[in-house]
């Protein structure tokens, strides 16, 4: 006689409780944040996991995490303070690139325009993997992998934390960097069109910590610590009255 009611309340409270994730589910919306060009932005997401988003990048996350993982889409650049959950993993993707972590800290630079995203870890551990490649990495805190889109592989080598994720406190750092990248980082930095029109200095090496500096003055000083020379373009009003970005060429001294 006792199972019959026991039994309806069983069926009663699985009912609701798929009412219930039915209802989270269809409530979730997908939602986005953008760092337009020449600014960073930081913010929660809403496990709690803190992120901060670098300049020219957008990030793609539900408003509710429901299912087995917490997956978010990013283009760009963003360092991730991962709330942790050992249940539900906590997955960033770029195509078919990913980084799975469950409470860490690491990392992301990912444009879709590159031809290298790089996942840099600074506490915990990661999986960095690649689908059309077959191929994954579980690396160690002060440890980066480097994935090269084009022939779709993968490297893992040592690094320097502190100067990879520096851009989150307003440091640009370069160490040995190619000033192809040089280059690249400061257009989005600076919000610029800056071209390097003389591809015999594309691997010239540079080393350099830019702080408080303009883009005037980061391009003196370039002049002086570097093989090269600048000319700036006279800015255009378009169809919509406001101005075209700066545009600079860069060529070898």
């Amino acid at each position: 006689i006792l199972f019959l009611p026991l039994f309806i309340a069983g069926i009663y409270i699985a009912y609701q409780n798929k009412m219930l994730k039915d209802d989270l589910r269809v409530s979730s919306v997908i939602q986005q944040i953008d760092a337009q060009p020449g600014t960073k932005t930081h913010f929660f997401l809403p496990d709690s996991t803190e992120v901060w988003l670098n300049s020219a990048s957008t990030i793609v996350f539900p408003s509710v995490f429901s299912g087995t993982t917490r997956t978010v889409e990013l283009n760009g650049e963003a360092y991730f303070k991962v709330y942790k959950n050992k249940r539900k993993p906590f997955i960033v993707k770029n195509g078919d690139f990913a980084v799975e972590a469950v409470g860490t800290a690491f990392n992301l630079c990912a444009y879709s325009d590159d031809n290298k995203f790089l996942a840099t870890l600074e506490e915990g551990k990661i999986k960095v993997s690649v689908e059309t490649a077959q191929k994954s990495f579980l690396i160690e805190p002060g440890q980066q992998v480097r994935f090269l889109v084009s022939q779709k592989k993968l490297y893992k080598w040592d690094v320097n934390v502190s100067e990879v994720v520096a851009w989150k406190d307003g440091l640009l750092v370069f160490n040995q960097t190619p000033f192809s990248d040089v280059v690249r980082s400061l257009s989005r930095w600076f919000n610029a069109d800056i071209q390097l029109a003389d591809e015999s200095i594309a691997n010239y090496r540079y080393t350099a910590t830019f702080t408080n500096e303009n883009l005037y003055q980061v391009l003196e000083l370039l002049k002086l610590t570097a093989p090269i020379d600048y000319s700036l373009d006279k800015r255009l009003i378009t169809s919509g009255n406001n101005f075209t970005k700066e545009r600079i060429q860069i060529r070898k001294n």
